[in-house]
């Protein structure tokens, strides 16, 4: 429903990793976008370190993706 642009897209400030790569490949099979939370690739390198390790990651489709970058960017600002 995220992919497809049904449901405004997918936010978390705190996940584990393995909560998702299961998303992250539906998503973007989809034809969405799925970034860590600012918007960097999600990396996923060495999972076994990252295990302990708080997460954060945006999933939409391509169009609701950017103006929730935006969104999230200008939040950023404004608190900095």
């Amino acid at each position: 429903m995220v992919a497809s642009g049904k449901y405004g897209a997918f936010l978390t400030k705190s996940s584990r990793i393995w909560d998702n790569v299961a998303p992250h490949i539906i998503v973007e099979e989809a034809g969405g976008r799925w970034t860590q939370f600012g918007g960097r690739p999600a990396d996923y390198r060495e999972p076994l370190a990252k295990a302990a390790e708080n997460f954060t990651f945006c999933g939409a489709s391509q169009q609701t993706f950017a103006r929730i970058q935006r969104s999230i960017r200008a939040m950023d600002a404004a608190a900095s």
